[in-house]
């Protein structure tokens, strides 16, 4: 959802300011309609953080990280162009920290 919102509106925004009619518009934050499937309730859902660059963190002690959707794709890049064998940050040479590497989760 995070994704989806941020990455949507930079693009729009960006194609926004190339033309000059459209570079005075203001471009909202995201909204999202969700129906329940058994009650058929729809709900709108604000998503205020919208326009937010950077990692994001959610929950009541910080524990849930949205990352950008711009770094995402870098890393995304990272690992089509140089097809590691194991995921980055995992050493293949040496012992890796399983409780650190949760901490990454």
């Amino acid at each position: 959802m995070d994704i989806q919102a941020r990455l949507y509106w930079r693009i729009i925004k960006f194609n926004l300011n190339l033309h000059d009619e459209f570079k005075e518009y203001t471009l909202l934050p995201y909204k999202f309609i969700v129906v329940n499937k058994q009650t058929l309730t729809p709900l709108v859902w604000d998503y205020e953080d919208t326009e937010a660059t950077g990692t994001l963190y959610y929950g009541k002690n910080k524990q849930i990280e949205c990352k950008d959707p711009f770094e995402l794709g870098r890393e995304l890049s990272i690992y089509i162009s140089s097809r590691p064998a194991v995921p980055c940050g995992i050493k293949i040479n040496e012992g890796n920290s399983l409780t650190e590497w949760l901490k990454t989760l």
